[in-house]
């Protein structure tokens, strides 16, 4: 499941930026391996609060607020790392030690960003204000949240705990202690009432698109949905006894004047070339090519979708029927001899009678529960 430019709009995200906050909100979405709809709900409405909807670079505050403020804690032990370290990102990553440990991450990972070169988050004003701007401001925030503090924010998500999960952004502290079972040390994070109501605005919209990305075969973000292929429904023809031969059949020849016809067996069709499919029954072919294992937009590929070649299944040799010996073709030819001396030997109206005797007997409990009924 991922969330959709759209939504993010719905919430108060810029147009103009919802589209890329919406691509790199499903990179890292799929990375962390987050898909449940209630869950990416929490994460988006708790961090639409925490970024003035996707919208917000730093943290809004004056050098001297946020000196006072986060002066000579969090890593801060220079003068001014208050105002140079204040929230930035989605997340709103605040003080020194927490824009190194990013830094070190990236530095660690280059080849996974798609980097060559070291990064910088930490030197000047400017180097951490890069912590702001996308995509910084979105691998931060999947860093601090699945990285940072992974094991406490993935408890919150899998037991769908939104004041947790919220904690675990805001006053971690709370948030570790209702991991154990404990009170939160604060009774609710900052701005409580605008988390939920973010979470809940979100969670409509990511719903119904949940149910549609399941629909198309759950494609990951950029790949086709996979084609829709009705149902097969097969038809059987109707059972007929017809042609079945015997005793029976004599019997109704003689009392109806008829003798029911016995169908010639239907051919065997005769096996087919590699990728012809017209040995396939018509209401069981395909009417869609098959999806390839390359579906991904911009990966250079423009050839079209060709379904593959199908092999019919080889027809299994028919073993001719055993011949029968002297003695059981005798057999065979008594009995069916006697068979139509029996029939002969009888008068058209005693068989006549005898087979209304038998519709008459097997009437008879119908007719009973009628009377019943008419009582």
């Amino acid at each position: 499941m991922y969330v959709k430019s759209s939504t993010l709009i719905t919430l108060g995200c810029t147009a103009s930026r919802a589209d890329e906050v919406a691509r790199l909100l499903n990179e890292g979405l799929l990375r962390y391996n987050v898909s449940d709809p209630d869950q990416i709900a929490m994460f988006v409405g708790n961090l639409a609060h925490e970024s003035a909807n996707f919208n917000a670079a730093r943290e809004g505050i004056s050098a001297k607020t946020a000196n006072a403020n986060y002066g000579n804690r969090m890593g801060n032990v220079n003068t001014g790392d208050g105002y140079r370290f204040r929230g930035a990102g989605w997340v709103q990553l605040t003080g020194r030690s927490n824009f190194q440990g990013f830094e070190n991450y990236v530095n660690a990972n280059l080849a996974s960003f798609g980097l060559t070169r070291r990064v910088d988050f930490t030197s000047s004003d400017a180097a951490a204000g890069q912590v702001g701007q996308l995509p910084w401001a979105a691998h931060a925030t999947f860093w601090y949240k699945f990285v940072l503090w992974g094991t406490l924010n993935r408890q919150s998500l899998d037991r769908h705990d939104f004041l947790m999960h919220c904690f675990v952004t805001n006053h971690p502290a709370s948030a570790q202690k209702m991991a154990q079972g404990k009170p939160p040390v604060i009774s609710q994070p900052n701005g409580w009432e605008d988390r939920q109501r973010r979470y809940n605005l979100a969670k409509v919209p990511i719903q119904q698109d949940h149910v549609a990305w399941v629909r198309a075969g759950s494609p990951r973000p950029g790949q086709q949905p996979a084609p829709y292929v009705p149902s097969i429904v097969t038809t059987l023809p109707p059972v007929s006894t017809a042609g079945a031969g015997g005793f029976l059949d004599d019997l109704l020849a003689r009392i109806f004047g008829t003798k029911p016809a016995t169908p010639s067996p239907a051919p065997t069709p005769a096996p087919a070339s590699s990728g012809d499919t017209s040995w396939i029954p018509a209401g069981l072919r395909l009417p869609l090519p098959f999806p390839t294992g390359n579906q991904f937009v911009g990966t250079g590929s423009t050839s079209p979708v060709v379904a593959p070649s199908v092999t019919p299944p080889p027809v299994p040799p028919v073993s001719p029927p055993s011949p029968l010996t002297a003695a059981a073709k005798s057999q065979t030819k008594t009995t069916t001899t006697k068979q139509a001396e029996i029939i002969e030997g009888i008068p058209n109206a005693t068989l006549a009678v005898g087979v209304l005797s038998i519709m008459f007997a097997l009437s008879k409990p119908d007719m009973k529960r009628r009377k019943e009924l008419m009582r």
